[in-house]
């Protein structure tokens, strides 16, 4: 790892360089004239390959493996951890939002609502640990509330139903009849 700096000696890149050569390549963040990382990027032979992390004042966009942007929102300043996802943000998948709330160390934490894919609320409540954990809400596919309590890590359950948010499963939970004598 090496580090660039520009004209006023304040750093403008860090990260990896083709062995025995100033040539960027690898992994590394840019900066600006203020020392803020602009994006995060893999690099090969001195050109961009992929950006990974666009920076924007307090707003970071993140990007996968095909370019398309799975996080937008704030995040740690801490390149040493990665940057992860901290505060009000929101997630995506095939470019259509599926959780909009609060995150903590890169996780879903606090407040927050999840979607399916048809952009229906699924979920409305409390995370913990990137699941359902707390007092929550949960729409079926159209939108219709199906159950409203408590949630453990992804689950509700009821003397009737068993709700999974990750999957949006709703399972029925069928009685026993008689007597276990």
């Amino acid at each position: 790892e090496l580090i660039e700096v520009n004209e006023n000696d304040k750093k403008k890149y860090i990260g990896g360089f083709k062995e025995g050569t100033v040539i960027r390549n690898g992994y590394g963040v840019e900066y600006d004239e203020n020392e803020k990382p602009v994006r995060y990027c893999i690099y090969k032979e001195g050109i961009v390959e992929r950006t990974i992390k666009e920076f924007k004042e307090n707003t970071i966009i993140v990007y996968n493996e095909d370019g398309q942007k799975v996080y937008e929102g704030g995040y740690k300043k801490n390149r040493s951890l990665n940057y992860p996802p901290e505060g009000q943000g929101r997630q995506f998948m095939n470019n259509v939002m599926i959780y909009n709330g609060e995150f903590r160390n890169g996780k879903r934490e606090g407040h927050g609502c999840s979607y399916y894919m048809n952009r229906t609320l699924k979920y409305e409540g409390d995370w913990m640990n990137d699941k359902a954990n707390g007092r929550g809400k949960f729409n079926n596919e159209e939108g219709l509330m199906v159950a409203e309590g408590d949630f453990v890590d992804d689950i509700y359950e009821d003397t009737t139903i068993r709700i999974h948010v990750d999957t949006g499963k709703i399972d029925e939970i069928k009685k026993m009849k008689g007597c276990f004598c």
